[in-house]
C-alpha cells in the first residue's frame, strides 16, 4: 500500500549571517504519520518548524504540499493552505473563552456567543476533552491551552500540524491525553510533526523519527526497533553512561523544615523536612501545589499559616532576594520569570559585570575562563561569551540560567522543573552539577513532571495532591508508575510501613 505523501521538502537550507541553522534537509511526512524530530539545543530543529510553518523563508531549497508548490511566506498563509503551528509558547487573550480561541482564527469567529459556545461544546464532547466551552483561557494550564490549539486546527481541517515543544512542561498524565488527542487527529488522516527533547514522549508517540545533527538530518530511525540509549547515541554521537538511581540514603542533618504550612487554598498543612545531601524529588499533577510549594521555599510566597525553618531557627523569607541572602538559591519553572535581561552578555548573564567587579588582570582572566568552560560543559552554542543572551536559543538560554543559580553559594537549591527544554547531554550536566552541590552539604529540591527523572536521581519523592502533601516516599519503594497513581489519588500501598518520613 503506498502512502500519500502530504509535504515534501528537498535541499532546505537557512543561513543567519556566516553561519548555517539548516543544511541541505530533504523530508517527507505522509497522512496519517506522526514524526517526531530530535536534535541537541541549535541542531535546527526550531529552524526547520518555522520554514515548514511559513515563519521563516529558506534561502534555498523547495516545498510541496499535496503534490503542488508550497511557498508560504506567513504563518497565515500556511495557515490558509492547510498547515497549522502551535509553538511552546502559546499566546491567547486571556480574558477569551475557550469556544473563542477555538474559532478565533476560522470563520465560526463571527458567530454569537451562544452558537460558538454550542459549536465548541460538540467539537469537546466529539475528542473527549473535558472542558467548558465557557472556561476562560487565563485559567488554563499549558496541556489545556495546548489541546485548544489542536482543536482549533482541527475544527479548520488542517491537514498537517507541527508541534515545536509543546509539551516541553506536561506531566505525565498530561501527555497521555495530549498523545492520545493527536493520535485521533493523525487517524483522521492528518500528518504531525512533533519536536521534542523528551525521548520517552518521542518513542512512545512516533511512527517515525528524524534526528537532525548540527543542522543536517543525520538520519531517520523506527522507535519501536531503537532503543532510548541508541536515539540518544545517534543525536549526539557518542554514548551515555546509564544513570542508577540513588541507593543510599541523603543525610539525615535536617537543613529546612515547613512546619504545618498553608497558604491561602493552595497549600494546606504541608510539613516537608529537607536534608543536607540529599535530592527531595517534588511532584504531582497540575494544580497540585507543587509550583506554589517551591514559590514558598524560595521565598516568592509567604505561609499565611505555620512556619519555616532554617538550619534550626525560624525565618520569614520576603523575597527571592532574601531568600537568596539565607542561602536558598531558585530556579523558577517560567523561563520569563528566570531574570535574563536579553541584552545582556553571556558573561554578564552567568558571572555579573566583570569589568566592575574590582579584579586584577589574573582575576579577570581566571574569572572568564569560567565562562568559557561552563559555555563549553554545557555545550551553549554561541558567537561568543560577549554576544548578547538574547541571541541563544530557548534551550541555551536555560543552560545559562541552570549553570549561574547551580554555580551559587547556597545550602538549599529549589529547581522548578530544570532539564525542561534542555538535550540530554545538557541534563547530565544538570544533574553532574546537582550531585556536585549535594556532595558539598547542600540540598537539592527537585521539582519535576517527570517520572523517570524523579526516580533517577531523587533520595525521596514529596507527592502533592489538591494542595495536600500526600506523603514523602523512599526512592527504593517507588517506579514510576506508583508515582503516577498517588499522583492520581489511589491508595497504593497496602503496607503503611512502607512509607518513609
Amino acid at each position: 500500500m503506498t502512502l500519500e505523501t502530504l509535504v515534501s521538502a528537498k535541499g532546505l537550507t537557512v543561513h543567519y549571517g556566516s553561519s548555517t541553522a539548516i543544511d541541505s534537509i530533504d523530508l517527507s511526512l505522509t497522512r496519517g504519520e506522526i514524526l517526531g524530530v530530535v536534535g541537541t539545543n541549535g541542531a535546527g530543529k526550531s529552524t526547520l518548524m518555522g520554514v515548514l510553518s511559513g515563519a521563516i523563508v529558506p534561502d534555498e531549497g523547495s516545498m510541496t504540499l499535496a503534490g503542488e508548490a508550497y511557498t508560504p511566506e506567513s504563518v497565515d498563509e500556511a495557515r490558509a493552505a492547510g498547515v497549522g503551528y502551535v509553538p511552546q509558547r502559546i499566546e491567547i487573550d486571556p480574558e477569551s473563552t475557550v469556544a473563542d480561541a477555538i474559532f478565533r482564527t476560522s470563520f465560526r469567529g463571527s458567530l454569537d456567543s451562544a452558537e460558538k459556545a454550542e459549536e465548541a461544546a460538540v467539537l469537546l464532547e466529539d475528542y473527549g476533552v473535558v472542558m467548558q466551552p465557557e472556561d476562560l483561557v487565563g485559567a488554563l494550564v499549558p496541556a489545556e491551552l495546548a489541546t485548544v490549539e489542536l482543536l482549533r486546527l482541527a475544527c479548520e481541517e488542517t491537514q498537517v500540524i507541527l508541534l515545536d515543544e509543546v509539551s516541553a512542561s506536561f506531566d505525565d498524565h498530561e501527555i497521555s491525553l495530549f498523545h492520545a488527542l493527536a493520535q485521533r487527529l493523525a487517524q483522521d488522516g492528518r500528518a504531525i510533526m512533533h519536536v521534542s527533547h523528551r525521548i520517552d514522549e518521542v518513542q512512545a508517540l512516533s511512527d517515525r523519527v528524524a534526528v537532525l545533527r548540527e543542522g543536517r538530518l543525520h538520519s531517520i530511525l523506527i522507535p519501536r526497533t531503537t532503543t532510548r540509549a541508541a536515539l540518544i547515541d545517534e543525536m549526539f554521537g557518542e554514548t551515555f553512561a546509564i544513570q542508577r538511581r540513588p541507593v543510599t540514603a541523603g543525610g539525615s542533618d535536617e537543613l529546612m523544615l515547613l512546619d504545618a504550612v498553608s497558604q491561602g487554598e493552595r497549600l494546606q498543612d504541608v510539613t516537608l523536612s529537607i536534608r543536607a545531601g540529599e535530592v527531595l524529588g517534588v511532584t504531582g499533577l497540575r494544580r497540585s501545589g507543587i509550583s506554589e510549594l517551591a514559590e514558598l521555599l524560595a521565598g516568592d510566597r509567604k505561609p499565611t499559616v505555620g512556619k519555616v525553618v532554617l538550619r534550626g531557627e525560624e525565618v520569614t523569607l520576603g523575597s527571592e532576594d532574601d531568600a537568596l541572602a539565607q542561602g536558598i538559591a531558585y530556579i523558577p519553572e517560567r523561563d520569563a520569570d528566570r531574570d535574563l535581561n536579553e541584552h545582556d552578555s553571556v558573561t554578564k548573564s552567568l558571572v555579573g559585570d566583570v569589568g566592575n567587579q574590582g579584579l586584577s588582570f589574573v582575576g579577570e582572566t581566571k574569572r572568564l575562563r569560567e565562562v568559557i568552560d561552563t559555555v563549553q560543559r554545557f555545550g551553549i552554542r554561541t558567537a561568543g561569551i560577549h554576544g548578547e543572551v538574547g541571541s541563544l536559543s530557548g534551550g541555551d538560554q536555560q543552560k545559562v540560567a541552570l549553570a549561574r543559580t547551580l554555580s551559587r553559594t547556597a545550602q538549599v537549591f529549589v529547581l522548578n522543573q530544570p532539564t525542561r527544554g534542555i538535550d540530554e547531554r545538557a541534563r547530565q550536566d544538570v544533574y553532574a552539577l546537582i550531585d556536585e552541590v549535594c556532595a558539598l552539604g547542600s540540598a537539592v529540591v527537585l521539582v519535576s513532571s517527570d517520572m523517570s527523572e524523579l526516580v533517577s536521581r531523587c533520595h525521596r519523592v514529596a507527592i502533592m495532591r489538591d494542595g495536600e502533601l500526600v506523603d514523602v516516599y523512599a526512592n527504593e519503594d517507588l517506579t514510576e508508575d506508583t508515582i503516577m497513581v498517588l499522583a492520581l489519588g489511589h491508595n497504593w500501598f497496602a503496607d503503611e510501613s512502607e512509607r518513609v518520613h
